[in-house]
């Protein structure tokens, strides 16, 4: 399994929840988003949602090894592995 398949289980929560955790890392959040000019009146933010990343919630609820778990056929522990792998990733190609 790549790490790209944990990305269509991030989606799908973040379709039907407001927040995805990602262990020791923070959290990806939807916002909802009214149409308004940025202060430079350069740019128009679209209505709609955004996602936004927030490191100061990070502490893990297991919804989304649950839910890799559940859709990959994998034991609970080795879907958190994957998970916890995923966020390693991350945090090595962020301090390059």
């Amino acid at each position: 399994m790549t790490r790209m398949s944990i990305g269509k289980y991030i989606k799908r929560l973040l379709e039907d929840r407001t927040r995805v955790i990602l262990p020791g890392f923070g959290n990806l959040q939807v916002i909802p988003s009214d149409v308004k000019n940025a202060a430079s009146g350069n740019r128009i933010d679209p209505p709609g949602i955004k996602v936004k990343f927030d490191a100061g919630y990070s502490k893990d609820d297991g919804i989304l090894a649950e839910s890799l778990a559940a859709g990959e056929v994998m034991e609970r522990e080795e879907a958190q592995q994957k998970v916890l792998e995923l966020v390693d990733a991350i945090k090595f190609a962020l301090d390059k």
